[in-house]
């Protein structure tokens, strides 16, 4: 019985291990079809405003070109969508299809089975059974936990570096832009005699 415990634990070990490269893996996966969507959202997000925007509604019911161009530019988006969902969610779907497979067979089926043949042919005893049986319902969350907690990081490490390369970004100008740029401009901007005033409101809220 220890020896087949051993063997669990090794199992366990080995499947949490490629579990987690297949999560990897689909992280990089996600991360590049968010990347991919997240422009043509944001251009579907500019279409609704400007649909739902009681300020252009009668813009748009009286100007037929106008609607006609959003109604085509909203189309195209949508296949655009279309395109990425074919692109990446059948790979996707064998990724997660896999994982499925080998939690399934390695941590809930495949115990049970060797623990039920190991009893058939005596060479384990039913509190054998038990107790390899008590470890089983512990070990695999633990090792999914552990394991989990590195694909976590590494797909926050994914938003991370993308944030970085922002932060980090360096404004690299040709000798033509160096010459054209001003010295001693001082960091100071002022605004004389200006106004302001909410859109739905009569008073100003600064005046001059």
């Amino acid at each position: 019985a220890s020896s087949l415990n051993w063997r669990f634990t090794v199992v366990f070990v080995l499947a949490s291990l490629v579990k987690t490269i297949i999560s990897i893996i689909i992280n990089e996966i996600e991360y590049k079809r968010y990347e991919e969507r997240t422009g043509i959202n944001r251009k579907l997000s500019y279409v609704n405003r400007v649909i739902y925007q009681p300020e252009y509604g009668e813009l748009l019911r009286n100007n037929g070109g106008y609607r006609g161009l959003l109604n085509g530019y909203y189309s195209y988006n949508i296949k655009e969508i279309c395109l990425l969902v074919k692109k990446y969610h059948s790979k996707l779907y064998l990724l997660w299809l896999l994982n499925a497979v080998i939690e399934t067979l390695c941590f809930r089926l495949g115990p049970w089975v060797i623990c039920i043949i190991s009893l058939s042919e005596g060479t384990m005893t039913m509190g054998q059974v038990t107790v390899i049986m008590n470890a089983i319902n512990f070990l695999p969350n633990i090792c999914i936990s552990l394991f989990g907690s590195i694909v976590d990081i590494r797909k926050q490490s994914l938003f991370i570096e993308n944030l970085r390369y922002v932060l980090e970004y360096k404004v690299v100008r040709t000798r033509k832009q160096q010459k054209r740029q001003p010295k001693d401009v001082p960091n100071i901007l002022e605004v004389a005699n200006a106004s302001f005033s909410y859109a739905e409101a009569s008073k100003l809220v600064l005046r001059n």
